[in-house]
């Protein structure tokens, strides 16, 4: 019952954080967790009493047992048929929003405590409407991503992949970047990239030639995306290296009918240690 309830309090937090819905993990903690206080704990401090004499390593024979059996519990769990699910990540109002219901429902007397049901289910209804940004550009400019009826289109199929790896996995869409890659979200002509959104054309080039071509795409796009740094351009809305490297990675989301970009910086705030 205390690993029941102990899951169910921590999973809508652990399925934000990670994207993942385990599904048996009340299994997998009933087969461990016994021993884990009955074996490994008592052994862990028999270990470090022992440690002084030089006899530490009884206590870790004791634990070495407990400790495989947990790890093949864990890989058994892992790979049972459908054992995990993937989930977008929520809005920043969700978690907050469930945890005060939750609380309410736990701490409140009498038939009022019911009451804590509405922001729980407002949360879930928040999170099931959480808006994932139409396109996604790096903090080098050397990747981009876009979203398309098969999940996110990236314009790489290797490199910068952990960039890559943490946009999918916010999608809750965790598929190799070469899966993503595959998907057909724009136009390209070798490392030149062009997005149409919402009446919005946006112009993304890499590579050397980059920059020469940043100064003539401003006439067409209206927005540009490098990975170099451009000082020619002008009368255009351009996000080169030395840009990106102040705003950090860029989302656009559609609100109000139109495209708004959210920085990276923006989102972090101003902190002491990245002023």
């Amino acid at each position: 019952m205390s690993s029941a309830v102990a899951g169910l309090a921590t999973a809508p937090v652990a399925a934000a954080h990670f994207n993942q819905i385990p599904h048996f993990g009340l299994v997998a903690n009933i087969l461990s967790v016994p021993l884990m206080g009955v074996v490994i704990i008592p052994a862990a401090v028999l270990a470090a009493c022992f440690w002084p004499i030089g006899l530490h390593w009884l206590g870790l024979k004791i634990m070495e047992p407990a400790i495989n059996w947990i790890l093949a519990v864990a890989d058994y769990v892992a790979n049972l048929p459908g054992a995990l699910s993937h989930i977008w990540s929520p809005a920043p109002s969700v978690l907050p929003l469930l945890a005060f219901g939750c609380l309410w429902g736990v701490l409140w007397q009498g038939k009022a405590r019911f009451v804590g049901l509405l922001p729980v289910a407002c949360s879930f209804a928040l999170w099931a409407n959480s808006p994932r940004p139409e396109l996604i550009v790096d903090e080098t400019g050397s990747l981009i991503g876009v979203l398309t009826l098969e999940g996110r289109h990236v314009s790489k199929i290797r490199g910068n992949s952990f960039a890559a790896m943490s946009w999918l996995e916010n999608d809750g869409d965790p598929v190799a970047q070469n899966v993503a890659f595959a998907r057909r979200g724009f136009l390209t002509n070798g490392k030149r990239h062009i997005v149409e959104l919402d009446g919005m054309v946006v112009f993304h080039a890499t590579g050397k030639t980059a920059g020469a071509e940043a100064v003539a795409d401003c006439r067409d796009a209206d927005l540009v995306v490098v990975n170099v740094k451009v000082t020619e351009a002008e009368h255009c809305r351009l996000y080169d290296l030395s840009r990106l490297r102040k705003t950090g990675s860029l989302a656009f989301y559609r609100r109000n009918g139109s495209l708004e970009v959210e920085t990276a910086r923006a989102r972090q705030g101003a902190r002491l240690w990245s002023q």
